[in-house]
This record gives structure tokens, C-alpha cells and sequence, in this order.
């Protein structure tokens, strides 16, 4: 089954369900994470970002990708404009897929730059969530809670993707 968690539009999920690595964090400690953006000439920059412990693997990553869509702090970065994304929900199924469902809330088409900006925001994210979380396996992405054939026109997110190899 999967972990649902934080579902805006249907709150009554299960909340029996854990994590099958029921990883927990201790809420005292800090955590080190290394996030990957576009930089100035295609290749990725990494940031380092310190965030306090979770009770669970799932809100620590929650915190994660919340910190990825804020964007880099470095000039050697660049961002697209993904503050049009708001991270809705983070699921975790128990087998090494995290399922990361995004909102958007316009009439108009996300803009993440063209194909290279949604290429490089995917990039980046799957390289963060890759280094940080090695023992996830495939990201499914979700928008406004359903799969789509985009995330923005470009690139194909109808699938999971793979994380590592």
C-alpha cells in the first residue's frame, strides 16, 4: 500500500501506514543535505542545506523538496520559475517509490524555461532526492494530484522515473 500523507483534497487516508524502513528521525538532531540545481552552463551546482530531524523518512523528505523549490542560494545557479509549484504531498509506498505530488494553480501552462529548464528543475530534483535518499528507487511526479503527460510541455513524467541504477 502506500503512505498518504498530508492528501489536501482527501484527509481521511490511512495514518496506520509507516514507511516499511520506519527510518525515524531524532526531532532534536540536524540533518546535512546536498541539493543539486542548474548552473550557469548545463552542469548541476550543489548547495549544502542543514535541516533539523524528522519523526519519519517521509517528513524529512517533505522538508527536502520544500527546501529544493525555494531554489539555490549560489549565483552559479540558475532557477526557473518553479514558484508557480507548490509541493502538495510526498508518498511513500514502502518499496522504494516516492510519489511527489505538486500544485499548480493557474489557467496558463507551468513555465519551468523551456524543455532545458524542465529538464534541468527534473535533474536537479532526482539528483537530490537521489543523493540524499539512496535507498529510494523511483520518483513518480503528480500534478494537482493526478499523473500528466508533463510536468510543463517537455518531458515525459507519465511513468515513474528511475532514480539510480
Amino acid at each position: 500500500g502506500y503512505l498518504w500523507a498530508d492528501w489536501k483534497s482527501q484527509p481521511s487516508r490511512p495514518s496506520e501506514i509507516t514507511w516499511s524502513d520506519t527510518g525515524v528521525s531524532h526531532s532534536n538532531s540536524m540533518r546535512e543535505l546536498t541539493l543539486f540545481f542548474p548552473g550557469q552552463t548545463r552542469e548541476l551546482v550543489s548547495e549544502q542545506r542543514t535541516i533539523r530531524g524528522y519523526e519519519t523518512k517521509r517528513q524529512e523528505l517533505q522538508s527536502c523538496i520544500r527546501i529544493y523549490l525555494e531554489g539555490p542560494r549560489s549565483g552559479n545557479a540558475v532557477w526557473p520559475s518553479s514558484s508557480q509549484l507548490i509541493l502538495d504531498s510526498v508518498f511513500l509506498d514502502g518499496r522504494g517509490k516516492v510519489i511527489i505530488s505538486f500544485q499548480f494553480n493557474s489557467s496558463e501552462m507551468l513555465n519551468l524555461g523551456g524543455v532545458r529548464g524542465e529538464r534541468s528543475f527534473l535533474q536537479g530534483l532526482i539528483k537530490s532526492i537521489n543523493s540524499n535518499y539512496p535507498e529510494l528507487k523511483k520518483l513518480q511526479i503528480l500534478l494537482n494530484g493526478e499523473v500528466v503527460d508533463t510536468l510543463a510541455g517537455h518531458i515525459d513524467v507519465r511513468e515513474a522515473i528511475i532514480l539510480s541504477s
